[in-house]
């Protein structure tokens, strides 16, 4: 059980987190992508509403608290390339994860940059889309000894999470689990562009 989907009775990892290996961090979705939370999570990152985060954060707390086991993590959140940054105006993991660190009492730190401006995932399946995001984050903070809590707003294949675990990873963070507001399990997932 690292990311949370449903799981058969003969395995113990779902089909994700068996490709993905021992990458992915153990990962825990407050809901499925669809119905209200697709909605709330479109509002926030397409339609202007950034307050909108401040509710989906206190969604974010017990999954939190679930994958980190007691430990006080580090907050870090799943970068914006700076053009989209620029583009939208504010960056909703960013958000997500400041107030999560928030409620929680835990410290956030903006520990990595998306380095390349990567194009959307839309229409890529599992091997493009981590194709597409590897090497494209890098670290601006050491994490030596520090465990850290990713956070996202929907992880459909774990491509990115895994791949801002691995940096985390090369920077000293002894452990790296993650939380998302939603996650995608349809079959062939098509996503408005990050």
């Amino acid at each position: 059980d690292v990311c949370s989907s449903d799981l058969s009775a003969t395995s113990s990892l779902c089909e994700t987190c068996r490709r993905a290996g021992a990458h992915l961090p153990r990962t825990q979705a407050r809901a499925t992508f669809d119905g209200t939370m697709r909605e709330a999570i479109h509002a926030l990152k397409y339609n202007d509403r950034p307050d909108v985060a401040r509710s989906l954060a206190r969604l974010l707390e017990a999954p939190a608290h679930t994958v980190t086991a007691g430990v006080t993590p580090v907050v870090v959140p799943v970068p914006l390339h700076v053009n989209r940054l620029e583009a939208r105006g504010y960056d909703q993991a960013e958000l997500l994860a400041t107030h999560l660190a928030r409620e929680c009492g835990w410290p956030l730190l903006k520990a990595v940059m998306r380095t390349r401006d990567t194009p959307t995932q839309v229409g890529l399946g599992r091997a493009g889309r981590r194709a597409n995001v590897v090497q494209a984050f890098s670290a601006t903070s050491r994490l030596d000894g520090k465990s850290v809590l990713l956070v996202d707003d929907v992880m459909t294949t774990g491509a990115t999470l895994t791949e801002v675990a691995r940096t985390c990873r090369a920077v000293g963070a002894i452990a790296v689990v993650a939380v998302c507001a939603a996650r995608d399990l349809s079959p062939s997932p098509v996503e408005v562009p990050r």
